[in-house]
C-alpha cells in the first residue's frame, strides 16, 4: 500500500500539468480481469475512480462504437491507455463516421508502449486533445514523463533513472545507454538499478516550463499486438501474460495462421508435465474463442531479443494479411 500511494502521488502531481487532477473522470484503454469476481472488484474500483473501462480482450468495432457512445454520455476530463489500443478504437469509431470532438477530452495519455509519431497525429486530429506520452513501469510506476511543451522529464521523486553502459556505468549526457531504475519509496524488497531492457538517452535541459527535471528519452521500448481470432476479431496480445498459469515461468506465442495459435512454455515452479500444457491450452482457448486451436510445447529455454526484451507474442506476417513480426 505504501509503494500504491508513492506511485499515485506521483502520478496525480504530474497529470496536473496538463489538467488533470485526482477526481477527474477518465476513460481507461487497458487489461480487464477474466474472472468473475476480479472483474466485480475492478468494476467497483473503477466505478469509485470515476473511470470508464475500454477492455484489451473485448476489442471489435462495435464494442469501440459502443464504448465511444458511453464516453459521450459519461464525458471523461481524460483518456489513458495503450497506444495500440488507442489507434484501434480511433480507427473503428473514424470507420463508423463517428467525430471524437464531440467527446471533449482534454488530455489523452500514451503508456506502456512506444507512441509512434503516426499514432500520436491519429489522436491528436481525433480527440483535438493533448497528447501526452508517459514512460513507466509496473515495478516503479511513472519514470518520465511529457511537459506542457512536450519535454520527456524524468521524475527522480519516486524511482531513480540512470543510463549505463554494458558495465553498468552512468554514460555521458546524450549518450545512448541501457536505462536502469532504482525505488526510492520500498521498505521490504526495494530495487536497485532494476534493468528494464531498454534504451535510452537523458541530459539536462533549459525547459520553458520552468521545471529543473532532466531530459530522459527512451528509444526503443515496447510494441504490443493483436491475436487475430475467426469469429471474436482482434484480441489484445496481453490477455496470454493475465491468464498464464502460475507454473509457467516464461512464455512465447506465435499465431501460425487464423484459427491456431502455438506457444512455447518455459517450466517454472510447480510445473507438471502432464498438467499444466493442458491449463495452458485450455484457459487460453476459452479466452480466445472456442474455434482458436492452441497448441503447447515445454522447451527449456526462450532466447531474448537483441533489445534484452523477450517478445511473448508473434503474430503471422504481413503476407497472411496481419502484422509484421
Amino acid at each position: 500500500w505504501e509503494m500504491t500511494a508513492w506511485m499515485d502521488a506521483v502520478m496525480w502531481a504530474v497529470y496536473s500539468w496538463h489538467g488533470v487532477f485526482p477526481g477527474a473522470k477518465g476513460a481507461r484503454f487497458w487489461g480487464a480481469p477474466i474472472t468473475p469476481l476480479a472483474r466485480l472488484r475492478r468494476r467497483a474500483t473503477d466505478y469509485f475512480l470515476r473511470r470508464r473501462r475500454f477492455s484489451a480482450f473485448d476489442l471489435a468495432p462495435k464494442r469501440s462504437v459502443d464504448f465511444f457512445r458511453s464516453m459521450r454520455r459519461f464525458r471523461p476530463t481524460y483518456v489513458y491507455g495503450y497506444p495500440t489500443l488507442l489507434r484501434a478504437f480511433v480507427e473503428d469509431c473514424l470507420a463508423a463516421g463517428l467525430d471524437g470532438r464531440d467527446l471533449a477530452v482534454r488530455t489523452v495519455i500514451s503508456t506502456g508502449e512506444v507512441l509512434s509519431p503516426e499514432s500520436r497525429r491519429l489522436l491528436a486530429d481525433f480527440f483535438e486533445a493533448r497528447i501526452v506520452n508517459e514512460y513507466g513501469c509496473t515495478e516503479s510506476g511513472i519514470i518520465s514523463i511529457e511537459c506542457e511543451y512536450g519535454t520527456p522529464h524524468a521524475l527522480p521523486c519516486a524511482a531513480y533513472a540512470e543510463v549505463v553502459n554494458e558495465s553498468g556505468r552512468p554514460v555521458g549526457e546524450r549518450e545512448r545507454g541501457e536505462i536502469v531504475v532504482s525505488d526510492l519509496f520500498g521498505t521490504v524488497m526495494p530495487l536497485l538499478r532494476y534493468r528494464l531492457h531498454d534504451i535510452g538517452h537523458q541530459s539536462q535541459v533549459a525547459c520553458p516550463c520552468g521545471r529543473s527535471l532532466l531530459r530522459l528519452e527512451p528509444a526503443s521500448g515496447r510494441i504490443d499486438s493483436f491475436i487475430q481470432t475467426p469469429h471474436r476479431g482482434q484480441v489484445y496480445d496481453a490477455i496470454l501474460a493475465y491468464t498464464v498459469p502460475k507454473a509457467v515461468q516464461r512464455f512465447r506465442a506465435r499465431q501460425l495462421s487464423l484459427d491456431h495459435l502455438a506457444v512455447d512454455i518455459v517450466p517454472g515452479s510447480g510445473y507438471q508435465p502432464d498438467v499444466t500444457p493442458r491449463e495452458c491450452r485450455r484457459t487460453w482457448e476459452r479466452v480466445l474463442a472456442p474455434d482458436m486451436r492452441v497448441t503447447v510445447r515445454t522447451v527449456d529455454d526462450l532466447p531474448y531479443e537483441a533489445s534484452g526484451k523477450l517478445r511473448y507474442f508473434v503474430p503471422m506476417p504481413i503476407e497472411n494479411g496481419l502484422d509484421k513480426p
